[in-house]
């Protein structure tokens, strides 16, 4: 089973009813396997999603289910009549009544449930990138002070006759894991950083450029270009937000990559009515116009992280929720998110920022 997977278990007659009309609402990996009987529903693999249609009494089997399977999403089929009196206190059980057309009900809910599913696997993510950030600042530290050592203790035998050519590959290749190291650090200290102030979109663009290199994709298959504004002002911001936009941008980019050539990645900056501006112009090979126009949703791109589309591919939803992130992350600043794509199908995403001063 993939590791994104959503495992389902129910019986044959409920997979009967939703299973079909599931997959085509449903963009996310599903895996559905089904049972006789609850008794059959301990695999060695726990289900996400546990579906049950039974006439007990809403205690006893919400009792039952919960301690069977507590780290799972239960939905529960039952009549009117047992349905709990109060609302369940255990938010991993749904209720859904069975009554006349209760089928299209069942496919709607157990769509609410994989949307916590998934939401929740995100904020597990999150929670887990962030305790490793917190040690990063001191694992860059401990690389860099002995790190420091060796350049110099290289540089100082490049003296040597004998071992100078070794002794200057050595300076060169640690002088380069130096750099990288001070990007990070740089990284750290800016993200930090929770205070309002002035941020040089060009020192932006410079940093969060050379730490993309850690993504391999974008390092190897990516030919970027990138040209600094002359006289641009300065935003008012959090550096950690504008590095946020920066970063789902090439994300943008690299999901848009083509499989057998490089992408090239032209990035500049300007000063151009009154607003700064961060330009990407790329090649998109994997949308065309009417698939950028429902990505891109002028309406409100939000609407790709709030309510996933039905009818969208893996791509477009991936493309759409990253759009809307760079979109929400403008409008906070009352910054603007503008596209065109042009004949040759080369689109240009701006981001256009009002300066300090304006």
């Amino acid at each position: 089973m993939k590791i994104n997977t959503i495992r389902i278990i129910c019986t044959e007659k409920i997979a009967s009813l939703f299973q079909g009309q599931l997959e085509q609402r449903w963009t996310g990996s599903l895996e559905l396997s089904t049972v006789a009987t609850i008794d059959d529903g301990d695999s060695h693999l726990y289900p996400h999603l546990f579906i049950h249609e039974t006439s007990s009494t809403a205690t006893a089997i919400e009792k039952q289910l919960g301690e069977k399977f507590p780290l799972s999403k239960i939905l529960i089929i039952t009549p009117k009549d047992n349905l709990p009196k109060n609302i369940s206190t255990n938010p991993s059980i749904l209720w859904l009544e069975k009554k006349p057309g209760y089928e299209f009900e069942l496919i709607q809910s157990i769509r609410q449930m994989l949307v916590l599913i998934t939401a929740e696997r995100k904020i597990q993510e999150t929670q887990l990138f962030a305790s490793i950030g917190q040690l990063l600042g001191g694992i860059v530290h401990n690389i860099s002070s002995p790190l420091t050592g060796i350049i110099g203790y290289a540089s100082f035998l490049q003296g040597e006759a004998e071992i100078q050519e070794e002794a200057t590959a050595i300076t060169q290749q640690a002088t380069r894991i130096h750099k990288i190291i001070q990007n990070m650090a740089h990284k750290i200290r800016q993200t930090k950083q929770t205070d309002l102030g002035p941020v040089d979109l060009n020192s932006v663009l410079h940093y969060e450029l050379e730490f993309a290199k850690a993504n391999l994709v974008f390092k190897h298959f990516t030919e970027t270009r990138f040209t600094k504004g002359s006289s641009l002002p300065s935003i008012h911001a959090r550096y950690a937000d504008i590095s946020e936009i920066v970063n789902t941008l090439i994300e943008f980019v690299v999901i848009n990559k083509d499989e057998h050539a490089k992408q090239n990645l032209n990035i500049w900056t300007e000063n151009s009515d009154n607003q700064s501006k961060i330009i990407f112009e790329f090649k998109c090979t994997k949308f065309d116009a009417e698939k950028l126009g429902k990505i891109m949703a002028p309406h409100c791109p939000l609407n790709w992280l709030t309510s996933p589309n039905p009818d969208a591919d893996d791509e477009v939803q991936t493309a759409g929720e990253l759009i809307a992130r760079i979109w929400c992350g403008c409008k906070k600043y009352n910054g603007r998110l503008d596209w065109a794509l042009s004949t040759e199908q080369n689109l240009k995403l701006t981001i256009a920022f009002s300066p300090i001063n304006s």
